[in-house]
């Protein structure tokens, strides 16, 4: 390597102007219109450009058909079955959408918008919450958010909605304490990962990724940071785990990927924007998501995007709306998805009372038999130190990792005793009685640290 010093206005410039280049190649710069990707077929999401929030499909030829048609309601979260025949999504009364699951019922239909009837109904099984239902890989079973608004845990159910498994538990055996939200599969179905806390009591602050079997043994945490981590999803090639992180304030939200043990945690994209909701595309190459960007300031007005999984080619794929109205919460397929025939036919009256779902009257049971546990990489939680994702995840410097969340916010109180491998507090004594007094005394804040466990996603 030459020492020598360059000097004079035109080495300046020639230097600014490497400079500049860099500085644009390594950032995701203004995003540009662009179609879905060459594995995506459809892409399916909500939007409220028709006042309240229904389900929309989009093609690769550019069509979009409204798959839902109740202004009374908010339909939101559209999960395509694996086989691309049926869609499974949430209700809410209109205007509440994603900010009070406690108002919440499951629905299925056809792929084409017919045949939509309640798969899981408000109050059914005893819950009062229910939300984030996700499709396994073999379409054979759903995961979902439900229980109490108090102590979420995560369920498997059947597909057709009957015979509900908490997953979640606490070393004892009981519901695991805190928060458990946001579940979602390995792409061999034998685990989930979900957002929770590592002890009964906490703040948002503490939220963490964790991997979990079926049965709910191997408990494995992923993240461990001061800053909330939610909605971990798996790329379908198993290779990569991308989640959203609250890196400032609360309307600053960042992807983030790593490997499925926690390691090589890795920025996709932080621009100061609100970047929420990863979803990946079927080749694993690219993930969508819905996003505010930092120029709109946190107000309204999401919109769908891509990036590439090394945090570059930024991309919209649907048309700008000038903040019109929000687009949000994208599902991807590479099974196509039928045009229907005719315009959405009106469902049901309202949202059925509180009810069993179809075909079971029984509470729920606990975890399914015993599986094979899984075996992590790392027996600890990983301290990564997040790098630009320039390669695959990891491939920068292993630091510690520090920073500042945005704020207490509400705690969250749960039931239930330690979180995973015996961590947190016991049932008996004084432990069980002060933790008995929290939750009494924070019943309030519990549910609203919950409700705002969603909020980032739709400021």
């Amino acid at each position: 390597m030459s020492t020598r010093r360059h000097s004079g206005p035109a080495a300046l410039a020639a230097l600014a102007v490497l400079a500049w280049v860099a500085f644009v190649a390594g950032s995701p710069g203004q995003a540009d219109e662009a179609a879905l990707d060459p594995s995506v077929s459809v892409l399916l999401y909500d939007s409220n450009r028709s006042g309240n929030f229904e389900i929309y499909a989009a093609r690769r030829d550019g069509s979009t058909t409204q798959l839902t048609a109740d202004a009374s309601q908010d339909s939101i979260w559209p999960k395509l079955s694996p086989d691309g025949r049926r869609i499974v999504f949430h209700r809410t009364p209109r205007g509440v959408r994603d900010r009070d699951y406690t108002q919440a019922s499951t629905w299925v239909m056809d792929a084409d918008g017919s045949r939509l009837q309640p798969l899981v109904p408000r109050g059914a099984f005893g819950w009062g919450f229910q939300a984030h239902a996700e499709w396994s890989p073999d379409g054979s079973q759903i995961a979902m958010i439900g229980g109490s608004a108090l102590n979420t845990q995560i369920f498997v159910l059947a597909a057709d909605g009957t015979n509900p498994r908490r997953v979640t538990r606490a070393a004892d055996g009981g519901p695991r304490g805190g928060v458990n939200i946001d579940p979602s599969w390995a792409p061999d179905g034998r685990s989930l990962l979900f957002t929770g806390c590592p002890v009964a009591l906490c703040f948002d602050r503490q939220y963490e990724i964790y991997r979990v079997g079926l049965d709910g043994s191997g408990e494995i945490r992923l993240t461990a940071d001061s800053v909330p981590d939610y909605d971990a999803y798996w790329a379908p090639d198993g290779s990569t785990i991308a989640w959203l992180r609250n890196t400032g304030s609360v309307f600053r939200w960042g992807v983030f990927i790593m490997r499925p043990d926690g390691s090589g945690q890795a920025v996709v994209i932080d621009d100061g924007g609100i970047n929420s909701k990863p979803e990946w595309a079927p080749d694993s190459s690219t993930i969508y998501f819905h996003r505010s960007p930092p120029a709109l300031g946190g107000s309204p007005g999401f919109n769908l995007y891509r990036i590439d999984r090394s945090g570059r080619q930024l991309s919209r794929v649907l048309p700008d709306h000038g903040g019109r109205y929000e687009n949000d919460f994208p599902d991807v397929a590479a099974v196509p998805v039928p045009t229907p025939t005719a315009p959405p036919a009106p469902p049901p009256p309202s949202v059925p009372p509180p009810v069993a779902a179809p075909g079971s009257s029984a509470p729920p049971t606990e975890a399914t038999p015993p599986l094979p546990p899984i075996t992590p990489s790392v027996t600890e939680s990983p301290t990564t130190e997040p790098t630009r994702a320039d390669g695959p995840p990891g491939e920068g410097e292993r630091g510690d990792e520090a920073g500042d969340g945005p704020g207490d916010g509400e705690a969250a109180a749960g039931a239930g005793g330690g979180n995973g491998s015996g961590s947190g507090a016991g049932h008996g004594g004084w432990p069980a009685l002060v933790g008995a007094l929290l939750l009494v005394l924070s019943g309030a804040s519990a549910v609203a640290a919950v409700r705002q466990a969603r909020r980032p996603h739709r400021v």
